[in-house]
């Protein structure tokens, strides 16, 4: 691209121009634990594809449903075996209307049971539904309620998410790290498996994750910092400090790059014109990697008591953080920020 004239067409030589959508990572770990968790909700799924398997038979369930005197809008709906989230829609439902099931199985039990037996020579089906699977039923859904709500926070907002999509993310790793039911952990478990695959570690995710995250005027760095020491176990080892330190500098590096796009186009007031975030000069040659590092914290401790500002990010990482009110509206706060304009114009497009 550089040959096309494009010099910074592709930023850190590529390394973050691929992003994972989430929302298809999220169907492929719930698919994994759902293949498990299909064991114990058949024979509510056959109560509702009983249900759902003639117009007579829906007829006579909404006579079951005025007879118990339920208010619930709509009608039971049937997942579709290969998405996870229709599963939980059909479950959802189902509980609302699980005493017109339990009338239903009163008062048409030879023909549910006949239903369920099948033809000779095949397989019994699971049902009718006890106490203990309208139990497993709502455990299941209650699990599936936040991947459900992240997919569609994810896909379907009309808002910016990708500042809090890495909070969304470490949230369903607590959630399967934390289920002590032993029916939820045999399916966490293989779900587990296939969120560390992909999104294990710092490497594996894509870095401009955290670039979002430094944008949210609520968070900042801090906020990152945070995540890294939940991810290593509580602990602010080397591991959170070069962490930490590869996202400041990435944050540096691209006001570097649209610094300079902005003084060629002549567009967006840029301040300051020192980017580097460790303040690297020719007095460092020499030393070991203990040395270097112990040398620039005492730079940056230094500039910080001198209050030194070099650009519009070092500013804004110095301001104290918003508060976090619910009306808070992230593209309108920028929109109406006037003290950080080359980050406003350099970052604008992460959001």
């Amino acid at each position: 691209m550089g040959d096309w004239g494009v010099p910074n067409a592709v930023l850190h030589e590529g390394k973050n121009l691929q992003m994972r959508c989430v929302a298809h990572i999220l169907n492929l770990i719930v698919n994994d634990g759902l293949s498990v968790m299909k064991i114990f909700i058949g024979a509510i799924r056959n109560a509702v594809r009983y249900v759902r398997s003639s117009p007579q038979r829906l007829d006579f369930f909404k006579e079951c449903v005025e007879r118990v005197k339920l208010e619930c809008k709509g009608l039971v709906i049937l997942d579709v075996l290969t998405r996870w989230n229709s599963t939980f829609l059909m479950l959802e439902r189902a509980l609302k209307f699980q005493k017109a099931f339990d009338r239903m199985v009163e008062e048409d039990a030879c023909n549910f049971c006949a239903w369920l037996e099948g033809a000779k020579g095949e397989k019994p089906k699971e049902g009718p539904p006890a106490s203990v699977d309208w139990q497993y039923g709502e455990q299941f859904m209650d699990f599936l309620r936040p991947f459900y709500e992240i997919t569609l926070k994810v896909c379907c907002s009309n808002s910016p998410t990708v500042h809090s999509t890495f909070g969304d993310i470490l949230s369903i790793y607590g959630l399967l790290q934390e289920q002590k039911n032993p029916c939820l952990s045999e399916i966490a478990s293989p779900m587990q498996d296939k969120f560390v695959k992909y999104w294990g570690s710092f490497d594996k995710l894509n870095h401009y994750l955290f670039i979002a995250i430094v944008l949210d005027p609520r968070h900042k760095l801090e906020k990152v910092v945070d995540y890294f020491e939940i991810l290593d176990d509580g602990d602010m080892n080397e591991n959170v400090e070069a962490n930490t330190k590869t996202v400041k500098d990435l944050l540096y590096d691209l006001y570097k790059v649209y610094e300079e796009e902005g003084r060629e186009s002549g567009v967006g007031e840029i301040v300051g014109s020192q980017v580097s975030s460790e303040g690297t000069s020719s007095s460092s040659k020499g030393l070991t990697e203990l040395e270097k590092r112990l040398k620039e914290k005492e730079q940056r401790r230094r500039a910080m008591k001198a209050g030194i500002v070099n650009n519009d990010v070092d500013r804004y990482l110095g301001d104290p953080i918003e508060g976090d009110g619910e009306d808070f509206d992230l593209l309108n706060w920028w929109r109406g920020c006037s003290n950080y304009s080359g980050v406003n114009h350099s970052f604008g497009i992460f959001l």
